[in-house]
């Protein structure tokens, strides 16, 4: 859990965008944002200081559902493959 906490502060922090246009920094949340309105030579920013919250946050949840749906997955799995090698051990056990 503490990785992705990580990880979602990290990510605060990465820009995208094109620097001329409309562009900012963070994901999945932005941090901040700039948007130059056509005929103007400023930028006008857009600041999300919730960011660097909900960005570890975000992290935290879907590494969660992540860690849950993988663990599902492997219960299916054994209970699945418990169940062919009962029905192998009664067929030899028929066949005896």
């Amino acid at each position: 859990m503490a990785v992705c906490c990580v990880a979602g502060l990290i990510c605060t922090f990465i820009p995208w965008g094109r620097e001329d246009r409309f562009h900012g920094q963070g994901f999945p949340f932005a941090a901040v944002m700039w948007d130059k309105p056509e005929g103007r030579s400023i930028f006008i920013d857009y600041p999300n200081p919730l960011a660097f919250l909900l960005n570890p946050l975000a992290f935290c949840l879907s590494g969660a559902v992540i860690g849950v749906t993988w663990w599902l997955i492997g219960r299916i799995a054994k209970r699945k493959n418990r169940g062919s090698i009962q029905q192998l051990d009664g067929a030899t056990n028929e066949h005896q």
